[in-house]
């Protein structure tokens, strides 16, 4: 068999590419701690400001689908091999999804300012409640299998009862990823009082994504004409 005998055109299918990490939310800014009163005229401290919330997490892009495999042809007349010949049309594995990012933490509540020991009729001032937490960013879904390409193969006689083993298969879908976690709430600050403030919420977690769709498979077709 000579090289003007066959004919080959085909290729695999790319791979996607990987989703965009999330990034991660920022952390609140704390409370201001408030102030002390003074002895002169019994003037009143000040409660402390709440912590900020954190904020969410960036959602993780989806992962790329991939590419289909070409189509693949051959055609020849004698088709003497000392083995059979080996044919595969597989499509491109799809791109994984990225990580969603994590949530921010909530920022600490201020501490609430003391009242002068000699002023008793002042009341007790509080303190600034913790932030919450911020939201995980949800994990990016997988991109879709690439199909398999079609195959096909004619010949007119062959030394071999099968001379051909062909296969096309799509690409499996790419692996989605679990939601980020939820960022933690800050802590309360202090009441004027020395008993802890309330404390900020935390935050749920994101979603996960969806694992991507699988390629499907190519027509294979081996025919012998003669």
């Amino acid at each position: 068999m000579s090289s003007d005998d066959i004919s080959v055109v085909g290729r695999c299918g790319t791979d996607g590419e990987a989703g965009v990490t999330g990034a991660d939310g920022v952390r609140g800014t704390d409370g201001k701690d408030g102030s002390h009163s003074l002895f002169s005229g019994c003037k009143t401290a000040t409660a402390g400001t709440d912590g900020k919330n954190g904020l969410a997490g960036g959602d993780g892009g989806a992962g790329s689908d991939a590419g289909p495999a070409a189509w693949f042809a051959m055609k020849c007349t004698r088709f003497d091999l000392s083995s059979f010949l080996s044919v595969a049309a597989l499509g491109g594995q799809g791109g994984a999804g990225g990580r969603g990012g994590a949530g921010g933490k909530g920022g600490d509540g201020g501490k609430a300012g003391r009242q002068h020991k000699k002023c008793d009729q002042l009341p007790v001032m509080p303190a600034g409640k913790g932030g919450d937490g911020g939201q995980g960013g949800n994990g990016g879904s997988g991109g879709k299998g690439g199909d398999g390409g079609d195959i096909w193969v004619s010949y007119e006689r062959s030394n071999l009862e099968r001379p051909v083993q062909a296969r096309s298969q799509g690409g499996s879908g790419g692996a989605s990823q679990s939601g980020a976690i939820g960022g933690t709430g800050g802590r309360g600050g202090t009441n004027g009082d020395g008993s802890p403030g309330i404390d900020g919420n935390n935050a749920a977690n994101g979603h996960a994504g969806e694992s991507g769709q699988g390629g499907r498979g190519g027509d294979v077709s081996i025919w012998q004409t003669g």
